[in-house]
């Protein structure tokens, strides 16, 4: 998967949702290689909360922001040309995670 978050980092990517897990955790932007990037960086959700059995999440990577356990519910991604919203919501309606962020271009060439 390297190969491809590299193509995307280049290609000025802002957001990558992930649904494989069983619980909700949201990251800061990074880099391909997992650094603090604020200005370049994708910023990585993973919604695996949909009705299936839950995992616990493993060791908390460096940028990890957030992570919610044992909780069903769905993310609301409200898109606009220069910016981005974010939710996410239980099954009783209780937002449990929310935030925005503008969108950037793709970074200088190296």
């Amino acid at each position: 998967m390297g190969r491809l978050w590299e193509v995307l980092y280049a290609a000025g990517v802002d957001v990558v949702l992930n649904g494989h897990e069983h619980f909700y955790e949201r990251f800061k932007p990074q880099t391909p290689k997992g650094q603090a990037d604020p200005a370049f960086g994708i910023r990585q959700f993973i919604a695996g909360t949909g009705g299936a059995h839950f995992h616990q999440a493993g060791l908390r990577a460096p940028q990890s922001e957030i992570v919610l356990q044992g909780i069903l519910g769905v993310i609301r991604l409200t898109l606009r040309a220069d910016a981005y919203e974010w939710e996410f919501v239980d099954v009783d309606s209780v937002v449990r995670d929310f935030g925005s962020d503008t969108c950037h271009g793709a970074p200088p060439p190296r």
